[in-house]
């Protein structure tokens, strides 16, 4: 097929698309998809189709009008000129099990918009850590986990939520962190004043009475070239 040039997505048939069209429907369907310029504007000639598909052109022409006769298609003849073929009934069929089925980015995506800051936060929590549940059921056995731990993160900012994350990330005896760990951490990157130098880890410390506690290790200021 040396004319093609284009190639669009959706040329797998689903299921539904398969049990609704005759062979030689879906044969000229993937065939028109190769020849796409715009959404639904196809334009191959019937000699393509009598060349690469192996077709007489008696029996083109009525592919052609038994699709348009079941209303699957909409051909645009102009004197000279190629058809051109809409396909979008097609395309439609084609796409409707993919928009059906579940897909955890965009359940991510919709979580990040939603009007419960909480829920904002778990998109964000989730997006951090780069999690990608494989279906339904583990999305929202995790989700319900998630709840209760976000609500103490409402009052804080992205900005000062990410902030948090990587300073645990820096800290080396924090292996794993959870939205329990961040709630720990959040209040005193959140009380930092702007000209503050930045938190960027915690460091274990040990008290003369055996007790540990940590001590934020803030980033060395600068200095300019008056001081310098």
């Amino acid at each position: 097929m040396e004319k093609t040039k284009y190639i669009t997505k959706n040329t797998i048939a689903n299921f539904k698309l398969v049990c609704k069209c005759f062979s030689k429907e879906l044969r000229f369907y993937f065939y028109v998809k190769l020849f796409a310029l715009n959404n639904n504007s196809q334009f191959p000639s019937l000699s393509d189709f009598m060349k690469d598909l192996g077709w007489s052109k008696s029996t083109t022409i009525r592919v052609i009008q038994n699709i348009e006769n079941r209303k699957h298609l909409k051909v645009i003849r102009k004197s000279g000129l190629n058809n051109v073929y809409d396909i979008s009934w097609y395309d439609k069929i084609n796409s409707d099990t993919e928009k059906k089925g579940w897909n955890f980015q965009e359940e991510l995506r919709k979580m990040a918009n939603d009007k419960k800051r909480h829920i904002q936060i778990i998109a964000l929590y989730w997006t951090e850590k780069n999690w990608d549940f494989k279906n339904e059921e583990q999305f929202k056995n995790n989700l319900k986990r998630e709840l209760r731990p976000a609500t103490k993160l409402v009052g804080y900012t992205d900005e000062e939520i990410k902030s948090t994350i990587q300073a645990i990330k820096n800290t080396d005896y924090i292996q794993k962190y959870t939205l329990e760990t961040i709630s720990k951490f959040i209040p005193e990157i959140a009380n930092q004043k702007k000209k503050e130098p930045k938190i960027i880890k915690w460091q274990e410390v040990k008290k003369p009475d055996g007790t540990i506690t940590m001590r934020a290790i803030k980033e060395k200021k600068q200095l300019s070239p008056k001081n310098s």
